[in-house]
């Protein structure tokens, strides 16, 4: 694993990633098929020492069965809600894939669902405005992560993520009073009628155990489940 932690290191594509994440019970199945794109990912999860006393959290992922792609990310702590990553990307070999998938510790198999939004209002207040406010964003994506069951069975949640880095750019160009506002947008328009809605940075105990229990028996599987 040296050498590959090597390889990021010199050859990576650094990306810093922005989201609101958010699960929810798919109500219409169907309406997934209006996504502007569908994609087919499937990858592997492990961990590495990269110093004696701390281990660093990789994933290489395979997308439509002729791309490699191994990924470190670093979380950065934000205080707005929503999940901030430093991303080291790097392109890597199917050789790379099949051996690391003997390395890792848990796998998913998944269809990603994006659909583009123009146009988004986002409501606000401001300490200063005795009335509420609107902000226009140009366009947002929303990537719906459908994940295959250990059981094989049709799902019944997905994972959300709305993209904000770009969205967050504008608003601090055009809107610069919103900043450090808490940012809450709306999913229920969607083609595929999300219901049940949870925020990952929802503080709530039960709602964390809700998803805790979402991932260990609907979203994640074994790395040998992918074989």
């Amino acid at each position: 694993m040296s050498n590959v932690w090597s390889i990021v290191a010199e050859e990576a594509n650094v990306e810093k990633e922005v989201e609101l994440v958010m699960y929810a019970k798919i109500g219409n199945i169907d309406g997934l098929q209006q996504a502007s794109e569908k994609i087919h990912q499937r990858e592997i999860i492990g961990n590495m020492i990269v110093l004696e006393d701390m281990t660093q959290r990789w994933r290489i992922r395979e997308t439509n069965d002729n791309s490699y792609e191994f990924t470190i990310k670093k979380r950065v702590e934000n205080s707005q809600g929503l999940n901030e990553f430093i991303e080291d990307n790097v392109i890597v070999s199917k050789d790379l894939w099949n051996t690391l998938k003997n390395c890792g510790s848990k796998a998913h198999d998944k269809y990603r669902y994006v659909f583009i939004a123009e146009n988004v209002t986002l409501n606000y207040r401001h300490k200063d405005f005795d009335d509420a406010r609107q902000a226009i964003i140009p366009k947002l994506k929303y990537e719906v992560d459908v994940y295959r069951p250990p059981s094989n069975s049709e799902p019944v949640w997905c994972k959300i993520d709305i993209e904000l880095q770009d969205a967050l750019a504008y608003l601090e160009k055009n809107f610069p009073e919103i900043d450090k506002a808490k940012v809450s947008i709306s999913v229920s328009h969607l083609p595929f009628k999300p219901v049940n809605v949870i925020l990952s940075s929802d503080a709530d105990p039960l709602k964390q155990q809700i998803l805790g229990q979402v991932w260990e028996t609907q979203f994640n599987l074994k790395p040998s489940d992918l074989r």
